[in-house]
């Protein structure tokens, strides 16, 4: 899948999307760091990459974009690795059937 990941969440995220094989940026790859969410969404709906974000704006469905909100808080790089990673395959299933919004909560 392709991911766009958030400003609100580490670069170090993507990295980890990709090792999995995934096809994940960060938006200051792409430069867009502070960039407002219409920018953020533009992109995901022209690349066909679901947004990873903690931002509530995105929980609300938009034409062509899909979203992955991480309700988890602010916490290490490492800590939301290790709680995001046994829920992906279920959440990807989520998308894969035409979920356009997920929400996951801790």
């Amino acid at each position: 899948m392709k991911f766009l990941i958030d400003e609100n969440l580490p670069p170090r995220l993507a990295a980890w999307l990709s090792a999995l094989g995934h096809d994940a940026i960060h938006v200051a790859q792409c430069g867009l760091l502070g960039a407002g969410d219409g920018a953020v969404a533009e992109l995901s709906a022209r690349e066909g990459r679901i947004i990873v974000t903690q931002d509530a704006d995105f929980e609300r469905p938009i034409e062509g974009v899909r979203a992955l909100r991480l309700g988890l808080g602010n916490a290490p790089t490492a800590a939301l690795i290790a709680w995001l990673s046994p829920r992906l395959e279920a959440t990807l299933a989520r998308f894969e059937s035409g979920d356009a919004v997920v929400i996951l909560e801790a």
